[in-house]
């Protein structure tokens, strides 16, 4: 009798071994089902978008990202650059300019700008010139240089202020002046160059 209440406990202890042996497994693959479904479930970081090179006759380059609209403002015959971006599925736009300025310097642009005041003006850099970075509510950064007696501006609406930031940011970081190249004999090529035929008298 005291044999088989021994054997009975030994199977009834067996039994419960194998039970939470069970459980604990079939946990355990639970577990690794759920971490290996989290990590297939995160989302990869989506790549850079390609950048595409602009370059301008008014002698500057950037680089700006595909997927954005291009308008050249051909009908603008008072400025020597209006380069338009636009984004049917972000609100806002970014415009480079190259205009005429009488101001010296930026600290001087930014100090004659009626529309600046009250402004937040900070330094920075564009194309390697100094430059100032102006935000003016409640959507709009600007960033300009003086550079051969011309302003240049990179001017956004951030109505989609992640993405036009972002947009600024690849225009601004690329943006470069293409430096006036000596023709032989030492004349200037480019707008500043002198006909010869005109000075023959």
């Amino acid at each position: 009798m005291q044999k088989r209440f021994i054997i009975g406990g030994l199977a009834a202890l067996v039994g419960i071994g194998l039970v939470i042996g069970g459980v604990l497994i079939l946990s355990k693959k639970t577990a690794l089902s759920q971490i290996s479904q989290h990590v297939q479930e995160t989302p990869t970081p989506s790549q850079a978008p390609k950048l595409i090179t602009w370059d301008d006759p008014a002698r500057f380059t950037f680089s700006y990202p595909e997927g954005v609209s291009v308008n050249k403002h051909d009908e603008d015959k008072d400025n020597y650059a209006h380069v338009e971006f636009t984004n049917k599925d972000h609100p806002g736009n970014l415009i480079v300019w190259a205009k005429d300025t009488s101001n010296a310097d930026v600290t001087a642009w930014v100090r004659t700008e009626k529309s600046f005041e009250g402004a937040t003006a900070i330094d920075t850099t564009l194309g390697s010139q100094p430059a100032k970075k102006i935000t003016l509510p409640p959507n709009t950064l600007i960033v300009g240089t003086i550079y051969d007696e011309l302003l240049f501006t990179i001017d956004a609406t951030l109505e989609d202020k992640a993405y036009w930031t972002q947009v600024q940011d690849a225009v601004g970081n690329s943006f470069s002046f293409k430096p006036v190249q000596a023709a032989a004999g030492g004349a200037v090529s480019g707008d500043s160059a002198v006909d010869e035929e005109e000075t023959i008298q």
